[in-house]
């Protein structure tokens, strides 16, 4: 599990008896450590809600480097780029209350999401575009895309 934030990280994932290790810090650098430091390959890699921030031709290769043959990675992310203009999204979650704003400034997207009881959290991410993501990842993985409105959940599978 890699997080820059520790809190991020679910207690009850990382003690379990399937093989998690929780490093801390952001993506790229843990791929580099991994290369140099991980005896072992990986399976599986997920990434939740958060490649936007990561996934370079780089990142991609590093990735294909610490898994195994036939290992899968998957990931979720949106498809359609944000407006320019702010949109405003109001919502109930789990009985707490919910604002987000977001928006694009050129290929960048600003986020900003309100919980009652809690403090802004406002963040910055690339938008990459669907075909951008096959010439990131097609020359080491397989890429399958689903849609679902405006989700993708993409499986790719290391040639």
């Amino acid at each position: 599990l890699v997080d820059q934030e520790s809190a991020m990280v679910p207690n009850d994932l990382v003690y379990t008896e399937a093989k998690f290790r929780f490093l801390k810090g952001d993506v790229p650098y843990i791929l580099s450590y991994l290369l140099v430091h991980n005896k072992e390959a990986f399976d599986y890699v997920v990434c939740q809600q958060a490649i936007n921030y990561w996934l370079s031709a780089d990142a991609a290769q590093g990735l294909c480097w610490i898994m195994r043959s036939g290992g899968v990675f998957v990931f979720n992310t949106f498809n359609e780029k944000p407006s320019e203009t702010p949109q405003v999204k109001q919502y109930v979650h789990e009985g707490h209350s919910f604002v987000e704003t977001a928006w694009c400034i050129g290929n960048i997207v600003h986020h900003v999401q309100i919980r009652d009881g809690m403090t802004p959290h406002y963040t910055m991410f690339y938008w990459i575009p669907p075909e951008q993501y096959r010439r990131i990842l097609e020359p080491y993985f397989v890429v399958e895309e689903k849609r679902n409105e405006r989700s993708s959940l993409y499986t790719c599978t290391k040639k």
